[in-house]
């Protein structure tokens, strides 16, 4: 019923099941620690993605801080996942309630995980370096930090060989609007038609 609910995009509804769900996955997972770890994880994510989807913020900032706790007990594949959604949960969840600083500071910590999984030279990083930027550029209206995190992320792209991606181009018009917002129209204006230019050369998707 649950993911029934999902692909039928009732968020609302299913929220109350996910919440049941996990509830009673951790019961169960309370009386033998061996028993569904893996099915316990999932469900727990997709939870919190409920949950922020309904902002129900402070649930998942509460849930997304203990699957973090928890999600650091171990080293494997399935740990890490859990540890990446709660960080992103996390940054997105304070953000949505104007802690800006707590936000940026589970950005700055997906961003060294992301280097230490993916490589300093990965889209991961990238795309990490582009958050932290909206932040700074967006949130803080610390236009010059961000357009530096910004010239990072594009950095990172072209080393690792990102430089024809739709990524580029956003950080081709992130930095455009950095530019905007310190008021260089200039400089802004050429990063603008350098992401449209980049966009409308990409192959269009299938």
């Amino acid at each position: 019923e649950l993911q029934s609910l999902i692909d039928s995009n009732a968020y609302a509804d299913a929220l109350p099941l996910a919440k049941a769900e996990m509830q009673a996955c951790e019961a169960a997972l309370a009386a033998d620690a061996a028993l569904g770890l893996t099915h316990c994880f999932l469900v727990r994510q997709e939870t919190l993605h409920l949950a922020l989807f309904q902002e129900d913020n402070a649930f998942a900032i509460a849930e997304a801080e203990r699957l973090l706790t928890d999600s650091q007990s171990g080293d494997s594949i399935l740990h890490l996942e859990a540890r990446l959604t709660a960080i992103n949960i996390l940054s997105l969840a304070y953000s949505r309630v104007g802690d800006f600083e707590k936000a940026l500071t589970y950005l700055q910590m997906d961003l060294a995980v992301s280097k230490e999984v993916f490589g300093e030279n990965s889209r991961e990083v990238a795309v990490s370096l582009l958050n932290i930027g909206v932040m700074y550029d967006h949130r803080l209206r610390q236009h010059e930090t961000g357009l530096a995190y910004y010239q990072q992320g594009e950095a990172v792209l072209r080393a690792g060989g990102h430089e024809r991606t739709e990524d580029m181009a956003t950080a081709l018009g992130h930095q455009g609007r950095a530019y905007d917002n310190l008021g260089l129209p200039y400089q802004s204006g050429d990063y603008y038609r350098r992401a449209i230019a980049l966009v409308e050369s990409l192959p269009a998707e299938e």
